[in-house]
């Protein structure tokens, strides 16, 4: 099995950081391998306040979900090496705005810049 096979996520909350471990199955559905959990240290209203602290949470949430990915595969002795993770984070300092636009072109050939 292959780092690329694997999709890990994070979710960094006040309360809670969470950790899971998934891979597409045949149906291209996600099959989830490992869930696993931490105490969210260093992290208040969204805002990670205590870097080092939150650091050790998130190792922590990583490990559990380590610890039951393993336990999908009991007749092997199975790891893996994270290389990317999709990370989300929610807070009162994070905001959104709903935007449209449009452009015409004169012709087919004419590029869109960013100008």
């Amino acid at each position: 099995m292959e780092a690329s096979d694997f999709v890990v996520g994070l979710d960094i909350g006040t309360t809670k950081i969470a950790a899971i471990i998934g891979r597409k199955n045949e149906h291209g559905k996600l099959e989830i391998l490992g869930l696993g959990k931490a105490e969210s240290i260093g992290v208040a209203r969204g805002v990670v306040l205590y870097i080092d602290q939150t650091v050790q949470s998130i190792k922590a949430a990583i490990a559990d979900a380590r610890s039951k990915f393993k336990l999908n595969f009991p007749d092997k002795n199975v790891d893996i090496f994270i290389e990317e993770v999709v990370v989300g984070i929610a807070g009162q300092h994070i905001k959104s705005l709903q935007h449209r636009g449009m452009i015409t072109r004169n012709s087919v050939e004419e590029e869109i810049s960013q100008k």
